[in-house]
């Protein structure tokens, strides 16, 4: 009994003794304005607690007596750290941190303050693409970044736009920019079938992004490696912020019409002009065998037609987005759907998008996070034959030109209510003119012919990350991007494109596949005034594609315009097959002390399976080196200091490569199959080149950043050269060699690029309610070929066969007409 009694008076002891060294803090949590603030994270500093703020900005947590004081942190507000005294009751008001995302910059496989950062590189908040009426973020990144040219080739929707980092970096391959979304390589360019454009970056719902990053240098890009030579945009997707669930719904309606069309003649004027043609000619109008006149149409009075009202209309569009986000100490959590439908200038080009995303985050324990991301899409394109998509003639039947090559003096339909057509000659019907006509009725091309291009994609990764020790931590990714297209197209029989094979229609199913694995080794730490930065990683990326399809001719009746209907001959159309597969290892240092000076070297060793094993692998580097000389005493002692808040020097150099847009299998030779009469037979299709290897950029920067009015007017300004060498072209060889296309692609090429950058950004009004940012930026741009194929002879690239509207030569730039 004396043992039960002193145990439980020991208890009852360690209890109040426990009691006693525990307390409860409250407080309340404000903005600088006094209004409270929700969802507010409160750790306890120095014990595993934390809790957060309620609608009204209070809270309440029990801590220790080990706790001395407790953090305070939110998005948007700078942390602030509280120490506690002999009270419980804390009133804390957080100041605003306006830049602090702005000051973070996304690189190759992690982030660095913007005033750490010694590569070239410019960030976007994904605020200035979200609304506009696009149906891509790309085209919405048109002037809001220095060295970068944003294109808009045409008003066709969904049509991709041609993206320059620092000019034109290539003749053969691609001069596209890599794009990684949330850390995995995608796709770009244009699926769609020559008619109905189909961008794959119009799959990503603009409202989902939180940043884009342009990496422009060496410095930057390199640890991108051989994919790095045209620049990188790194896509940020959106994450849940600190605080209780949000739901938020936005939507916008826009407008979009023709713009600046070429002025035009109508019916009579024509008539005038054309017979006094004639008669200048020396073969003036005769009423019988020559000449314009007018079509009297059903109300009795001559024709006049403006074929931009037949071509063009006013186009209108929406957009719908709905998300729900939240996040607490454990959990980070983001999904939302979408909803897009815009009409384009021109009749029956159309764009429907649906999406949904998921993005979740979880902290298991204090060294393991997992994670990942999902993004769904489902876009169809419809179009018309512009004639100005990439992959598309620009042809007698191309709409674009119709609206100001068509004669205004003949009627779109007859008076019997009929097509103005003339069947034997496939042009559009004479009306009372006597001299030939020439060109298609757009009518019923619009009516009759049909083309569209239908998507559906997945975009995900998985995560995890494990905090090994103190600054050292392992982050594994896996990710994939799957997309799968179907093109369609049908042309009639009646009139146009399709006469000459009595109708036809393509149908051609497309597969593009990759998968991304990546380990990361970060370590971070900070010994007295040093500071170090350092990764380690593996990278291994596996695409496949494929196509399948065919072409069916000569419709058996007029009722039929799909594939399933009746057509007479059947032949293949669309088939392709490709696989290549890149294995990587890269690392990155950075070292900076005091905040004053800074170092950073990175590198990247890649090895793809398009080339031949002796030059399958490239080393891949850049280094750089920043100077903060506002950090400096006799700067700050200085009258300069008065003048300027921030002074920067910085300079880069590198190599990076491109594989972009090269075959697969380029350094193969290869027989195809193929038919001789009705029997099989095989023929010599590609001579290939063991020898061929990597394109290359050497990449040097100079630049210097500085900063005015306490950081809200800042101005930067960059000298740049890029050196291009080892360009793939195709090196003529002898008829006699038997060799096809009489060519072999060879490394015989180089060009350079320079030219300076100056941007100037400014936060002119910051207020609780309202704010006023504004940028402005320019840029040089002289490129100049160096060295070509064939004793440096002339390049003249056609756009689609029936012109060459530009030429490639040695001394000159390119695209020099």
């Amino acid at each position: 009994m004396r043992k039960v009694m002193l145990l439980v008076a020991w208890l009852s002891m360690v209890y109040t003794g426990f009691a006693q060294s525990a307390r409860t803090v409250t407080g309340k949590v404000t903005d600088d304005a006094g209004k409270p603030l929700a969802g507010v994270t409160v750790s306890a500093v120095g014990m595993e607690k934390n809790t957060l703020s309620g609608d009204d900005g209070s809270f309440s947590i029990s801590v220790n007596d080990k706790v001395r004081s407790l953090r305070f942190s939110y998005v948007g507000f700078a942390d602030q750290e509280v120490r506690l005294g002999a009270g419980n009751t804390v009133s804390v008001k957080l100041a605003t941190d306006s830049k602090a995302l702005s000051e973070v910059v996304v690189v190759g496989y992690g982030t660095v303050r913007k005033k750490d950062l010694t590569g070239s590189v410019v960030s976007v908040g994904g605020d200035k693409v979200r609304d506009l009426p696009l149906q891509s973020f790309d085209q919405g990144l048109s002037g809001r970044a220095a060295g970068v040219s944003i294109t808009i080739p045409n008003g066709v929707v969904n049509n991709p736009p041609v993206i320059r980092i620092r000019g034109v970096n290539s003749i053969s391959l691609s001069s596209f920019p890599l794009v990684v979304i949330d850390g995995i390589p995608t796709f770009s360019g244009d699926v769609g079938n020559g008619n109905a454009a189909n961008n794959p970056l119009g799959d990503i719902n603009p409202a989902d992004i939180e940043s884009i990053d342009v990496l422009k240098d060496a410095a930057a890009a390199a640890i991108y490696g051989s994919r790095a030579s045209a620049g990188v945009l790194l896509i940020t997707t959106k994450r849940g912020k600190q605080g209780r669930a949000k739901v938020n719904y936005d939507a916008w309606v826009g407008f979009t019409r023709p713009f600046n069309l070429i002025p035009v003649l109508d019916g009579r004027e024509y008539e005038l002009i054309k017979n006094e043609g004639l008669t200048n000619a020396g073969t003036p109008p005769n009423g019988t065998t020559r000449g314009f006149y007018p079509y009297i149409g059903p109300d009795g009075r001559p024709v006049s037609t403006n074929w931009y009202d037949v071509i063009y209309r006013t186009g209108v569009s929406q957009n719908h987005n709905i998300n729900v986000s939240g996040a607490n100490d454990k959990t980070n959590y983001y999904f939302s759907a979408a909803y897009t439908k815009q009409e384009g200038m021109i009749r029956q080009n159309d764009f429907t998008r649906l999406n949904a995303t998921m993005s979740l985050d979880h902290k298991v324990n204090n060294r393991l996070t997992i994670g990942g991301k999902f993004q769904y899409a489902n876009t169809n394109n419809t179009g018309v034959n512009s004639g100005s998509t990439p992959g598309g003639a620009f042809a007698t039947s191309g709409i674009g030109r119709l609206g100001f090559n068509l004669m205004p003096n003949v009627p779109i339909y007859l008076n019997d209510g009929s097509y103005n057509i003339n069947r034997v000659s496939n042009t559009i019907g004479q009306g009372g003119n006597i001299t030939a006509l020439q060109f298609t009725n757009p009518q019923v091309l619009l009516d009759l012919n049909t083309f569209s291009s239908l998507s559906e994609r997945v975009i995900g990764n998985i995560y995890a990350n494990i905090k090994l020790f103190d600054g050292l931590s392992f982050r594994t990714t896996y990710g994939i991007d799957n997309l799968n297209v179907v093109n369609k197209a049908f042309q009639n029989a009646l009139h146009g494109d399709g006469v000459a094979n009595g109708g036809s229609v393509f149908n051609t199913i497309q597969t593009y596949n990759r998968w991304n694995w990546t380990n990361v080794l970060n370590y971070n730490k900070t010994f007295g005034d040093h500071t170090i930065a350092a990764l380690a990683g593996s990278e291994q990326q596996y695409t496949f594609q494929e196509g399948w399809g065919a072409n069916r001719q000569g419709v058996t009746d007029p009722f039929y315009n799909e594939f399933q209907g009746g057509f007479n001959t059947i032949v293949p159309s669309g088939n392709f097959l490709g696989e290549n597969y890149l294995t990587s290892f890269f690392g990155r240092i950075n070292y900076d002390y005091k905040k004053k000076y800074l170092l950073s070297v990175n590198g990247r060793r890649d090895g793809y399976s398009a080339f031949s094993p002796e030059n399958k692998y490239g080393n891949f580097w850049g280094a750089s080196a920043g100077w903060v000389i506002s950090q400096e005493k006799f700067f700050e002692n200085s009258g300069l200091s008065k003048i300027f808040s921030n002074l920067k020097l910085r300079g880069s150099y590198g190599v990076v490569g491109n594989n972009q847009g090269i075959n697969d299998f380029a350094f193969w030779s290869f027989f195809s199959s193929g038919l001789y009469g009705t029997n099989p037979s095989l023929f010599f299709s590609q001579a290939g080149n063991r020898n061929l290897k990597w394109e290359t950029s050497t990449k040097t920067d100079i630049g210097l950043e500085m900063g005015f009015l306490n950081g809200r007017l800042n101005v930067e300004a960059t000298y740049y050269i890029n050196d291009v060498n080892n360009l793939i072209l195709a090196e003529p060889q002898a008829p006699s060699r038997g060799i096809p296309g009489n060519s072999i692609l060879t490394n015989v090429g180089s060009m350079n690029n320079k030219g300076l950058e100056l941007s100037i950004n400014a936060s002119v009004i910051q207020k609780k309610d309202f704010s006023w940012n504004t940028n402005f930026n320019i840029t040089t741009l002289r490129n100049e070929v160096t060295a070509l194929a064939a004793g440096n002879a002339d390049i003249q690239p056609a756009t689609s066969g029936l012109e060459r509207p530009s030429m490639i030569r040695v001394g000159q730039s390119i695209g020099s007409f």
